[in-house]
């Protein structure tokens, strides 16, 4: 299954992608509505790359946020491959 990037609202997104483990995952992502922090849907603040340790996320209301959320799985995606991991 490829990557599915879903707009909620300009500020809310989610992403939907079968693992490396083969397990089918959805993770939400939101900011404040004027801008500000990315969190998941746990409410834990996201970093950079779409890690959980790092700089965090900052998001301007200028886009919407799924165009930012692109961006950093693309850098999430390279950073796992140059460490080994294998993705389809």
């Amino acid at each position: 299954m490829r990557t599915k990037f879903i707009q909620y609202e300009p500020h809310q997104c989610g992403l939907e992608f079968v693992n490396f483990a083969g397990v089918y995952t959805i993770l939400e992502y939101c900011a404040p509505a004027n801008g500000g922090y990315v969190t998941d849907q746990d409410g834990n603040q996201v970093c950079e790359s779409l890690c959980s340790r790092g700089p965090a996320l900052r998001w301007s209301a200028g886009a919407p946020l799924i165009d930012l959320i692109r961006k950093e799985y693309r850098k999430h995606k390279k950073l796992f491959l140059l460490v080994g991991g294998v993705y389809d």
